[in-house]
């Protein structure tokens, strides 16, 4: 099906009957991307999808679209099919999409469904602050007292050094997942014996303090010796 919403023809999809359930594909993806899915859930709902413009079969806007226009398309396919009161699915930039359509529209929604969305800032812990920290004040120390080739080395070697933490810190808690999931097959009363101890955690939290200090202390040091010379 197509329709013509601001001189952009937009492809979109109808199947089903009961309550609205639009889909919102992500980035550079078609409704298509969510066939299986549609033919499953119009057996219960009234299922609508659409390419957004410049995506599927979808025209390409003559001029840059940000979130909020692609929104406003969004808004407006709405209007000319007068879907009421729907549940929202968006899929990574849909789910961005979608928030920005709630946000800053008068539309009533039922309920918005954000898969792997974009658009969400996760909240991060006191090791990742503390990391992130450690990982600007290197760069300007490195950025401060080197230059040339010396300095991109130093910087490249660093930026891998994040990486590979990042890694580990994903292992992790994908270790620690799935050490919560089995622990709930324990029986006669046994343990969970992977579990990290507080004592640990604080002995982690003091090494970072003490590398913050070592690194402020190296950071003063360097910015006399410059000041004196």
């Amino acid at each position: 099906m197509q329709m013509t919403i601001d001189n952009l023809n937009i492809s979109y999809i109808n199947k089903g009957k009961g309550k609205n359930v639009i889909l919102i594909p992500g980035w550079n993806a078609s409704y298509k991307y969510f066939n299986n899915l549609i033919n499953e859930l119009s057996k219960s709902y009234n299922i609508y999808s659409l390419d957004l413009p410049g995506f599927g079969e979808s025209s390409i806007p003559t001029s840059v679209f940000t979130t909020h226009d692609y929104a406003l398309i969004i808004y407006k396919f709405m209007q000319k099919l007068n879907i009421t009161n729907p549940t929202l699915i968006g899929h990574s930039f849909g789910g961005k999409t979608i928030i920005d359509l709630i946000t800053t529209t008068d539309i009533e929604v039922k309920s918005a469904i954000l898969i792997d969305s974009a658009g969400i800032k996760r909240k991060r812990n006191f090791f990742t602050k503390m990391k992130n920290y450690r990982y600007k004040t290197l760069k300007k120390m490195i950025t401060s007292l080197y230059k040339g080739e010396k300095q991109e080395y130093l910087l490249d070697d660093l930026k891998k050094q994040l990486e590979e933490l990042k890694k580990q810190q994903e292992a992790a808690n994908s270790q620690k997942n799935n050490n919560s999931n089995n622990s709930g097959n324990n029986v006669n009363g046994g343990t969970d014996t992977s579990s990290v101890s507080p004592k640990t955690g604080y002995t982690n939290v003091l090494a970072m303090l003490m590398a913050m200090l070592m690194m402020s202390l190296g950071m003063a040091f360097f910015s006399i010796r410059k000041i004196k010379r």
